[in-house]
């Protein structure tokens, strides 16, 4: 059965035995809490691993084959802050039609807080350069680049080095064939967890008491603001492949679920580099290169839940008036901010809401994002599903420009 298909039918008896699942039951919470982060962390077991031995492997091949391989990244960038930049451009035009503005009456009261550890851009860079090599994989997944970092060094060491450096490369390909035969197996079981993900989300995580008609209004902005990318998107793809797409659409579809199951941008590494590579035809070095540093770059999804949220609370709560100069900054600080959420494995948007709402013209309190608490585990999933399934697309775009994607039918990996 293919990957998405069985995400599917995982996410729909997920929902059907949350109904059935006694909400007040500590023993139950803790059971389906229990096993949905066993299942996460299959995916997570080998990320950071992967992340370094399929960066490596990716920088060293396409070197090798003359590839620059940088222009490439650049390609994959400018694709991915553009369409961050339009898609929030996109959101903050969308939430001054009074349609889709809070009215005024929108209040959520919250029983509990939650901190999140914010990041600033000396952090990060600390952490790519760490004091010591090892670092990178010890402790807690909070950290991508410093894995794509030290893979990108070892790299160009290799290829410097020529003949030497190729039994180095050998054992460092050995040991990727065996990661990979365990890490297909961990993707293929991995819609059985998560069907007590789903059922865990819907029942105890979501506080479905709390949610007021208010709540479809950032909701339906986020879905038209997607459509209208999506469309661009389509668009876009259909003139530069000159084919149809919807069969790149299900390839990537299997790894955007993923990332919807978890919620988390580390755990969807893997299943997003195997899917470009057998069911979309991007080339397999190119996918090992920038699968795993797109994956921390596009914030395409964040961004857009980050700005219909922020523009909501805005309106509603803020003593502001929604001027022009105001938008503009809260556009920029949306931007700017996104780059640094390389920290934020989950809650990726509220984050960088936390993050927007600590500037100081804003005039916010710096807690107002506990506001929509009761839903941010769902908004954090549907960013999560945006960015993976926008990831695959500027990858696709970058494999074309570049001449490294072939046409295959569509099959999902086994």
């Amino acid at each position: 059965m293919k990957i998405w298909l069985k995400l599917l039918v995982a996410l729909v008896i997920g929902i059907i035995i949350s109904f059935f699942l006694p909400a007040d039951s500590e023993a139950v919470k803790n059971t389906f809490k229990y096993l949905s982060n066993i299942s996460l962390n299959l995916l997570l077991y080998f990320s950071v691993v992967f992340i370094s031995v399929k960066t490596y492997l990716g920088v060293v091949n396409l070197k090798r084959q003359k590839i620059s391989v940088w222009k490439d990244f650049l390609i994959f960038l400018g694709a991915a802050m553009f369409f961050l930049v339009f898609s929030v451009i996109i959101s903050i035009f969308i939430m001054n039609i009074s349609i889709f503005q809070p009215s005024s009456d929108f209040k959520v009261e919250q029983s509990f807080a939650q901190n999140f550890e914010i990041f600033n851009f000396s952090d990060i860079f600390k952490q790519v350069v760490a004091s010591n090599v090892t670092d990178v994989f010890v402790g807690q997944i909070k950290f991508l680049l410093p894995a794509v970092f030290l893979a990108v060094i070892f790299g160009y060491g290799t290829v410097s080095a020529g003949k030497k450096g190729d039994y180095f490369f050998e054992s460092v390909s050995s040991f990727n064939e065996i990661m990979d035969k365990i890490a297909v197996q961990f993707v293929e079981i991995f819609p059985i967890g998560g069907i007590f993900m789903i059922a865990s989300l819907f029942r105890f995580d979501i506080n479905f008491a709390k949610l007021t008609v208010n709540f479809i209004k950032p909701f339906s902005a986020i879905l038209i603001v997607v459509v209208l990318l999506m469309i661009i998107l389509s668009v876009l793809l259909r003139f530069i492949l000159k084919e149809s797409i919807w069969k790149y659409y299900l390839g990537l579809l299997g790894a955007a679920l993923t990332g919807f199951f978890t919620g988390n941008t580390a755990s969807t590494v893997i299943p997003l580099n195997y899917h470009l590579k057998r069911n979309v035809g991007v080339g397999k070095d190119l996918a090992d290169f920038v699968s795993p540093l797109g994956s921390v770059v596009n914030q395409t999804g964040s961004g857009i839940v980050a700005a219909v949220i922020i523009m909501t609370l805005l309106i509603g709560y803020s003593q502001n008036s929604l001027s022009l100069g105001l938008q503009m900054l809260l556009f920029l600080l949306i931007i700017i901010s996104s780059l640094r959420l390389d920290g934020a494995n989950e809650m990726g948007f509220l984050i960088l809401i936390a993050m927007i709402l600590k500037e100081p013209t804003l005039k916010f309190e710096e807690t107002s994002y506990l506001i929509f608490l009761a839903v941010a585990p769902l908004l954090s999933r549907i960013a999560v599903f945006i960015n993976v399934f926008t990831t695959g697309m500027y990858i696709m775009i970058t494999a074309r420009l570049s001449n490294n994607i072939t046409k295959k039918e569509y099959i999902d990996f086994i």
